[in-house]
Formats: C-alpha cells, sequence, structure tokens
C-alpha cells in the first residue's frame, strides 16, 4: 500500500479579502481597505517568526465572468491559517465566503489541541458585530476598526500587541499537522459578484 507523503506548509497564512472591483483607472485608486490589508501584512510580517511567507494574491480583480483562480487552492491548503479581513462586503463574496468553507474544511482536517482551536483568524475592519455573527460564530476574532490611517496607525502600542498577539497564534498553529492532500484539495466557489462601490461611508464603523 502507496503511503501519500503530506507536504509541509508553504505559507505562514493566507490572507483572505475581498478584492476591490476592477474598474478604468482604479490603478490610480488605492481603495480603503486595500490600503489597510497591505499595511497590516507589512506590519505582521515584522512579527512572524516563522521562516514562511504570507500569501495574499494581489494580482486579481473582481470582475465579471471571471472564474475562481484553481491555483489558490493549493495555495490555501499549503497555509498554516487563514486570515480574514472582514467588511460588510466581503459577505457579499461569493469567492471570500469559498474560502472561509475551504479553510473549514482544512481545519476539521488539522490536529488540535483543544476545540477551541481555529485556523481562520477573523479581523474586523468595517461592519457592526452582528454582520459577521452567523459567519464567525464562536470564534475569536481581532477588532481594528478604529484605523483610519493603516500605515500610521498600525504602528502604535495597542495595534502592534494585536499585531504581535496574531503571529503568537500562527506560530502556535503550525506545530499542528494536516492530513490532506494538497493536489486533490480544491475551492468551490461560484463566479464573483461584483460590487461597484469605492467609497467607505461610514470610515469609522
Amino acid at each position: 500500500m502507496s503511503v501519500v507523503m503530506m507536504p509541509e506548509y508553504e505559507y505562514s497564512c493566507f490572507i483572505s479579502y475581498k478584492h476591490p472591483p476592477a474598474h478604468e483607472g482604479s490603478g490610480a485608486i488605492q481603495h480603503f481597505w486595500m490600503e489597510f490589508v497591505m499595511a497590516f501584512q507589512a506590519r505582521l510580517n515584522a512579527y512572524l517568526t516563522l521562516k514562511l511567507s504570507i500569501y495574499r494574491d494581489d494580482q486579481l480583480r473582481s470582475q465579471p465572468g471571471v472564474k475562481y483562480p484553481p491555483e489558490l487552492s493549493s495555495k490555501l491548503c499549503r497555509s498554516v491559517c487563514m486570515i480574514a479581513i472582514l467588511v460588510p462586503e466581503y459577505l457579499e463574496s461569493s469567492w471570500c465566503l469559498a474560502e472561509w468553507r475551504a479553510m473549514e474544511r482544512l481545519e476539521a482536517e488539522r490536529t488540535r489541541v483543544s476545540a477551541s482551536d481555529s485556523f481562520i483568524i477573523p479581523i474586523i475592519y468595517r461592519g457592526q458585530d452582528r454582520q459577521f455573527d452567523t459567519l464567525c460564530s464562536a470564534r475569536e476574532y481581532s477588532d481594528f476598526r478604529g484605523v483610519i490611517n493603516p500605515w500610521k496607525q498600525l504602528n502604535s502600542i495597542r495595534r502592534r500587541q494585536q499585531i504581535e498577539e496574531i503571529a503568537c497564534r500562527i506560530a502556535e498553529l503550525s506545530k499542528r499537522k494536516s492530513r490532506t492532500d494538497c493536489t486533490n484539495f480544491s475551492i468551490e466557489a461560484d463566479e464573483e459578484v461584483v460590487s461597484p462601490r469605492f467609497d467607505d461611508p461610514n470610515p469609522l464603523a
């Protein structure tokens, strides 16, 4: 009987976030939550002790008729955990929700020390708690809703402590083993729904 050798983790975490919609001239626009994603990744990378990179898809933009890229399934499977940057639009994204469900499947197959171990780390950046109750359930989340200037505010003592705690959680999760054969793992996602919003109507929500 042949034994399937499961690959080691290649990424410390997979950042799941709602991509801003593509439109003409979008290259000149820095979407408010995209700025947070980039600044958060830079700060988190400074605290990670693992010799593994963070994976974030920075090429794809939501466009009608585009199918979910199959190569992202392997990236997620080979990540220690998933960090979900939650804004209300995340709940409208078939791709983001598919990534969440896929990590739930991986989580069920990974070695846990206790039932409280979570391989999904939610970060609420915009929106109300109740909007994410169904998605997050009993999962502990980090609250970054007071951030309006990510590159500056994420360097504050409070935010640095939050990010360091997340880095420590990732380090602990990296000790858990996965039994999933990533060559056969896939994320089942419907066609993405494009939301044409570009403003932050309530920046402190």
